[in-house]
């Protein structure tokens, strides 16, 4: 059987089609045959052999439909990854409607072409089969595009266009544009083309994750993308993502210095955003500080002395404006009070520089204060993990109890006229024993922990150290009655 596949196989890599119509002649099911979970006409359109992927059609027309075991994907699937331009029209004139099916990803053939930038089968699809606009819809209103446009393809971005404009808007499962996509990759020339088509919508968009597709290119430091966005939309600078960070903070937390720096420039007027906390009430002093990101630390210390210095520079030449003597005609007591209203000025501005270093001093000791106490980013982790524990036991419970009352339905060696064979048996008492209290511990298990009552972080992790160990108990009651059974 093995030596008979490994022929079989050779023929279709070979494309032999002459061998093979020989195997066929003696055994006609060798055609039906499968390789590694796959058809013969799978491995011959993944290969692009046309004579072969006609013969097999021609022996088996209905075997154009059939799936592969591993990901439920047709003959067609693998001729659009391959790229194989003729295997792709041979087949489609067999049965037109496979390029609507779609494999356990939820891919159609046209998306596998997108996805692998193979423009001219892309063409044939789109032209040849009149369903077309429809397929789009079928599994993913914007997952050709999306596809096409993070794999940097802007020849299958534009045919897609053209066919259906309104894919530029639309969303994928994940809730990102096509324009989400090509900043995460840096895809410069199709972010330039999706953002101009409707740059005060798409620029704004949110994924699941809640980043527009500028915060995605800042986050991976596309600078070129960053750039784009400043001469197109500059007013996306400022919108915070849906956790309340703005540029600086997500520049911060991903380590893009060159990224953060560029930002910095472009928001050069908006100060406030430099000093804007997010939703943990964290600057961007105090990320840096917390994550060690000493370069970013010095930038700022910089950028913020930069401001202090020109707000006094600023204020000091308004007062000697004010100030400024007369070079004719004054008097020694007109002089006298005109020097005094001018130290009287240098005091205020002394002061102002006072306070300007107590205030850098207190937000110091913030941020130390801040590195001791714990962080809420920390309590909010615990939280989740505390849930995730929650769950996790709540399923070993329900399986426990599942195991303990079939067990119970199906006592050792089984039941005659009602009762069971071993029931006399010491064996049988203490598995009963044992599996009852395994099953009515588990179900106390579950009714606990399933309980809709929202538990507060501390009282729920006392809950979850009993039921951690009544689960175990209820384990060891279970493997005991498991013993006893077959004992």
């Amino acid at each position: 059987m093995v030596l008979m596949d490994w022929v079989v196989t050779q023929a279709i890599i070979n494309n032999d089609t002459t061998g093979f119509r020989k195997m066929v002649e003696e055994d006609e099911h060798v055609v039906d045959k499968r390789m590694e979970n796959a058809t013969v006409l799978h491995l011959a359109s993944r290969l692009g052999h046309v004579e072969m992927v006609s013969l097999i059609l021609e022996l088996r027309p209905q075997m154009v439909t059939e799936e592969n075991n591993i990901n439920s994907e047709t003959p067609i699937h693998e001729a659009c990854r391959m790229g194989q331009y003729s295997v792709v029209r041979l087949l489609m004139e067999a049965n037109k409607w496979m390029a609507a099916k779609l494999n356990s990803e939820n891919q159609s053939a046209l998306f596998l072409a997108c996805d692998y930038g193979h423009l001219n089968i892309v063409n044939f699809l789109l032209d040849h089969t009149y369903t077309s606009l429809w397929l789009l819809n079928i599994f993913d209103h914007a997952a050709c595009l999306y596809a096409a446009a993070s794999r940097g393809q802007p020849d299958i971005a534009k045919r897609l266009l053209e066919r259906c404009p309104n894919l530029a808007n639309q969303k994928d499962r994940n809730g990102s544009l096509a324009l989400h996509g090509a900043c995460r990759s840096g895809q410069l020339e199709i972010t330039s083309m999706l953002l101009r088509m409707d740059s005060n919508y798409q620029a704004f968009q949110f994924d699941n994750s809640g980043y527009t597709p500028l915060h995605v290119a800042a986050i991976h430091g596309k600078l070129a993308i960053l750039e784009e966005f400043a001469s197109v939309a500059p007013s996306s600078f400022q919108t915070l993502s849906k956790h309340g960070e703005n540029l600086f903070h997500l520049t911060i937390r991903f380590n893009q210095f060159d990224a953060f720096k560029f930002v910095g420039g472009v928001l050069k007027g908006a100060t406030y955003m430099f000093y804007q906390p997010d939703r943990f009430g964290n600057t961007i002093q105090h990320l840096a500080h917390i994550g060690g990101l000493n370069q970013f630390s010095e930038y700022i210390n910089r950028e913020s002395e930069e401001k202090i210095n020109h707000q006094i520079v600023g204020n000091h030449r308004g007062i000697l404006y004010q100030t400024e003597l007369p070079t004719t005609s004054m008097n020694l007591p007109e002089i006298h009070f005109e020097a005094t209203i001018l130290d009287n000025k240098r005091h205020e501005i002394n002061r102002y520089t006072s306070l300007v270093s107590q205030t850098t001093e207190q937000e110091e000791k913030h941020i130390k204060a801040h590195k001791k106490n714990p962080k809420k980013q920390n309590i909010k982790l615990q939280q989740e993990a505390l849930q995730n524990a929650r769950r996790r036991i709540t399923i070993v419970a329900i399986l426990i109890a599942s195991i303990a009352f079939t067990n119970g339905l199906n006592p050792p060696r089984g039941v005659y006229q009602g009762n069971s064979v071993m029931g006399k048996k010491r064996a049988f008492k203490i598995f009963a024993i044992s599996n009852h209290i395994a099953f009515f511990a588990s179900l106390c298990i579950v009714a606990v922990l399933v309980g809709v009552i929202r538990f507060r972080r501390k009282p729920l992790k006392l809950i979850l150290a009993a039921a951690y160990m009544v689960t175990w108990v209820a384990f060891s009651f279970m493997v005991v009655s498991c013993v006893a059974a077959i004992w």
